[in-house]
């Protein structure tokens, strides 16, 4: 039978965690642990707390423009202003290109420590203590959980660093009594990723369950079903069968515009050595093209194959599929899509949000510019889009993320 998986948390008493035998790390005597400033005194409790342990500690400001160079440090508190009111709207985004830049900038630091005796690199949420897998509401803005996937990166590319995500209660004043346990957990051999709430630590982890039966008549051929995402890829893939069991209006929206018709010198060749000959010939009539020319014409006429495949796939099914050109990170564009497909196709009464930029490197050789497009495409894409449509009209609302991130 199918399997799912589900991330749950397994809760362990906080203690526990904290005095296992051996599993505390030691920083070099010279080096001190740097934590960003929030204006609710976190980070003030936090040095304090650090301190306390004899390491030495300093609050530091960040912004988006550039990172201070911290070449003395021995861990890293990523600590945003969630609970500040002037943190809202982009807030969250500008924290995470800070976050994104220190980590940049200071990881060979880090990294020399490390070799010493040890380090550690912190990010700290406040979804709950649970990362967002309680049942209960947020008090912050969730986007600034993308802090813990920058972490969980981290924990991937430097193996030596000790990288922990750590999840806080979203009320302040739980987080100052929760201080001491917090900056322990943090230099607490363990998983990644740890919530802490009270007396309990939460790990999330991933269980097999057993696949869900399908579902009813959850939608019809009288809805609209807004995909971001275009017309490939695991996008495709929900519109095929939601077209396949529902036949509702699909509406896919992509960065690229929809391919035209295939050049008759291309069809029906299919074998990749035969096509590239046939590009050779055709569209490189002038001059030989480099190998990377020729790869990208190559790609294009598969992509565009893809997303004609897949549309007709969705119409043999019985869905209405239209498609719009519009980059989902420019309200005024968003806007004037969202208008046209209300005005021909009606309320839009379910959104799947799949958009994405892969740019992939490492973090020492990402830009902040590609980071910061991967990164706007999900949140900010997302937050113009909830802008745009009607939450009452939503029957359904589904987001991707990176399946790595888990």
């Amino acid at each position: 039978s199918l399997l799912r998986q589900k991330v749950c948390l397994e809760e362990y008493p906080t203690n526990q965690i904290r005095f296992y035998n051996g599993a505390k790390i030691d920083l070099p005597e010279d080096r001190k642990v740097y934590i960003t400033r929030d204006s609710k005194g976190l980070a003030e409790r936090f040095k304090q707390e650090f301190e306390i342990s004899g390491i030495s500690a300093a609050v530091i400001s960040v912004d988006g423009v550039d990172a201070p160079d911290l070449p003395d440090a021995g861990g890293l508190v990523l600590l945003p202003d969630a609970f500040s009111t002037a943190s809202k709207n982009s807030g969250a985004i500008d924290f995470l290109h800070a976050a994104f830049m220190l980590i940049q900038k200071n990881v060979p630091y880090l990294k020399k420590a490390a070799e010493d005796k040890g380090a550690f690199l912190a990010g700290v949420t406040f979804l709950g203590g649970g990362f967002g897998f309680h049942d209960r509401p947020l008090e912050c803005d969730p986007a600034y959980g993308g802090l813990a996937g920058l972490i969980k990166t981290a924990a991937l590319e430097y193996k030596t660093i000790l990288c922990r995500a750590l999840d806080m209660p979203g009320d302040i004043d739980r987080c100052l009594k929760s201080a001491e346990a917090a900056a322990a957990l943090m230099m607490t051999h363990g998983a990644v990723e740890m919530g802490l709430d009270g007396d309990s630590c939460n790990i999330p982890v991933l269980k097999d369950l057993p696949h869900p039966p399908e579902p009813g008549s959850i939608l019809s051929q009288d809805d609209v079903v807004l995909i971001t995402g275009g017309a490939k890829g695991v996008t495709a893939a929900c519109g095929i069968e939601l077209a396949r069991h529902f036949s509702p209006t699909l509406v896919l929206l992509g960065r690229s515009p929809l391919p035209g018709p295939e050049p008759e010198w291309a069809k029906d060749i299919l074998d990749p050595a035969g096509l590239k000959k046939a590009i050779l010939v055709h569209h490189f009539k002038t001059s030989p093209p480099k190998p990377v020319e020729l790869e990208k014409v190559y790609q294009q006429i598969i992509s565009d194959r893809d997303i004609r495949e897949n549309i007709a796939r969705m119409e043999e099914s019985g869905s209405t599929v239209v498609y719009y050109s519009a980059d989902i990170r420019n309200p005024e564009a968003l806007s004037h899509v969202i208008e046209s497909i209300k005005q021909q196709h009606g309320s839009i009464t379910a959104l799947i949000h799949g958009a994405g930029i892969k740019e992939d490197k490492r973090i020492a050789d990402k830009t902040l510019a590609s980071f910061a497009r991967v990164i706007e495409t999900k949140i900010k894409g997302f937050d113009n889009l909830i802008a745009e449509l009607v939450p009452d009209e939503l029957k359904y609302m589904v987001l991707f993320s990176s399946v790595a991130a888990r």
